[in-house]
């Protein structure tokens, strides 16, 4: 929180404001939209799909932002 000022710390507005993706590019899914999903082997792929978009997404904001360094550098200062 102290690295980025943000309306929110969700995955999508955090992606939007630090990868500059637009809003449509991220989406969250409600337990009802998962239940649908299920609902089909398409569905499931795309729910699978959604899961590796998002792992993808954190991966870039951790290179983004540089936060193993800067955990590296925390826990050396912490003892």
């Amino acid at each position: 929180m102290e690295l980025i000022r943000c309306r929110s710390y969700d995955l999508p507005a955090l992606v939007t404001q630090v990868l500059g993706e637009t809003e449509d590019q991220v989406y969250n899914l409600s337990g009802g939209d998962v239940k649908e999903l299920f609902g089909s082997a398409e569905g499931i792929k795309q729910y699978y799909m959604w899961g590796l978009t998002n792992c993808f997404y954190c991966l870039r904001l951790c290179n983004e932002l540089q936060v193993l360094p800067l955990a590296l550098q925390i826990t050396g200062l912490a003892g």
